[in-house]
Formats: structure tokens, sequence, C-alpha cells
């Protein structure tokens, strides 16, 4: 699709500009976080949860027949490691289907924020508005009906998926988890004292969760509101030709839908910030509530 789009800029070694600059390079720092998490951090954590006490299996087994107190260190040491290594195993491969799909979905996010501010006019050395590498105004709506399509075919396919459009669960949950063992660990009434790596395991899920929202939430907004200004430039540089001012008045915001439910607003503005305040606002209501409960 890239060079689909690229066969339309006369010019395609021009400049991309600071602002461009600025967002592929903050892709490629998230996308690489992602990535180690996913791939390496998240699955070593699950190694380390697996050869402590709170593995369920290692608890069953010394329920039903206590080794530990007549088999010693070494029986021990020895059936928590492999138990360990089953639950890095089972959360390398869990991860990396997360990290799998996160990843394609981040690839077409950032497709469409960066393209879609590559079409936005820049004001040209005489003051006057143009296009980055020579675009004429068709061109730029071709690239424009282009991202569309491609929005269509990437919401589909995360539907399809489903995994993708449960992104807000999944987030308010293991977010709503980790913050409430964070708020317990601190809390003065905890009786066992501070657990380090009980706080640093739910720092780390809920940094990577909110990165996974800012991409399905943030980004996307960047995007439909890229997609909006876009659309109000091109009405003030071309409105006053009649054929111009109805194509632009055909046109929509672009947007992917990671959502279960769609609504009218959503398919009319895209996605919008205040989704990741809502995000926010369940995370905190939920654990304060379930605080609240003595949970």
């Amino acid at each position: 699709m890239e060079k689909k789009l690229l066969e339309f800029v006369p010019d395609p070694k021009c400049g991309k500009g600071a602002k461009i600059s600025r967002i592929l390079e903050r892709c490629r720092v998230m996308i690489h976080f992602s990535c180690i998490h996913c791939f390496y951090t998240a699955p070593f954590f699950a190694f380390l949860i697996g050869c402590t006490k709170s593995n369920p299996v290692y608890a069953m087994l010394l329920d039903i027949y206590n080794f530990e107190l007549y088999h010693g260190l070494i029986v021990n040491l020895v059936l928590r490691v492999v138990g360990g290594l089953g639950v890095g195993i089972g959360g390398m491969i869990m991860f990396s289907t997360i990290g799998t799909c996160l990843l394609l979905a981040a690839y077409c996010i950032n497709c469409l924020n960066v393209w879609t501010l590559f079409l936005e006019p820049i004001e040209g050395k005489n003051g006057e508005m143009r296009l980055r590498g020579g675009l004429l105004f068709q061109n730029s709506v071709k690239m424009f009906n282009i991202l569309k399509i491609m929005t269509f075919v990437e919401s589909n396919m995360f539907r399809e998926m489903m995994m993708p459009c449960a992104h807000h669960i999944f987030a308010v949950f293991f977010s709503t988890v980790s913050f409430v063992y964070f708020l317990k660990e601190l809390s003065p009434h905890n009786p066992n004292g501070i657990s380090v790596f009980v706080v640093i395991l739910s720092v780390i899920v809920i940094a990577m969760i909110t990165i996974m929202e800012v991409y399905a939430i943030c980004f996307v907004a960047e995007a439909a509101i890229g997609s909006k200004i876009w659309i109000r430039q091109m009405k003030g540089w071309h409105g006053t030709d009649k054929y111009n001012r109805k194509v632009l008045h055909s046109l929509l915001p672009n947007s992917i839908n990671i959502e279960f439910v769609t609504s009218l607003d959503s398919l009319r503005n895209g996605i919008e910030m205040k989704y990741f305040l809502t995000y926010v606002t369940r995370v905190s209501d939920t654990a304060i509530t379930f605080l609240m409960m003595g949970g």
C-alpha cells in the first residue's frame, strides 16, 4: 500500500519535515519498547513468577504432598524451576501472540498517522500553501481515500481477530488488578511489608497496558484529528472550486476502529481522546471501590 501511495508523489525524496520526523521517532521508540517487553521482559517475569510459591501448580502439589518438609531444599528447587519453565514457556507463547497482534495494529496506526501528516498542506517559500512532494489536489484526495480503504480493511481484520477489539476489556482488567496490588503493597496496613518484586511487576504491567491504550486510542485519535485538519485546510484552499468543494464535503475523517461497539459519532468523527480518559477513570474507580470493599 505504501508503494502505491509513493507512486502518487512526484518527488518521493522530498523532505518529510520536523513534525513527521518526531512522530516517526516516537513510534520507533514505543514499538521497540513494546517488542522488548512482549518478547523478552514479560516471559522472563512469567518464569520468575512460576518459580515462586504463587505458581498454582506448585501450590496444588504442595497441598497434596508436603515435599518441602520430607525431601529438603534440592527437590523443592527442582520443582520450582520446572514450574517456572512451564509458566515461562506458556507466557512466552501468550505474550508473543499479543506482541504480534500489537505490532500489526501499531504498524497500521503509525502508517495512518504518518501519511495523514504527510498530506497536510505546508507553507511554501512565498507564503503560499503547497503539498509536500509536489502533490496535486487530485492525487492527495486519492491518497486520502486509499488510507480510508486501509482503515476499513484493518478494522474488519481486527474484528475477526477479536483480541485487538477487546483491548479495552483486557486493559481495564489487568491495570485494575495491578493497581490494586500496587496500592496494597504501599498500604501502611500491609502485614507482610512491601514486596519490591510485586511493586515493580505492577508498575511494568500498568506501563505496558497504558502504552497499548495510547496506541489504540490516542494515536488513532491523532490520525482522526489530522484528517479533520487536512479536510478543513483543503476546504479553505480549494473551496472556491465547485467540484473540489463537493469532493471535500464528501470526505470523512480516517480512523481505525478497534472497538466492538461502533457508534454514529465514532463513524463520523473517529476515535477521540476522551476514550483514554474513560480507561483511566474506570481503572482508578474500580481499584478504589475494590479496596474500600476490603478486597
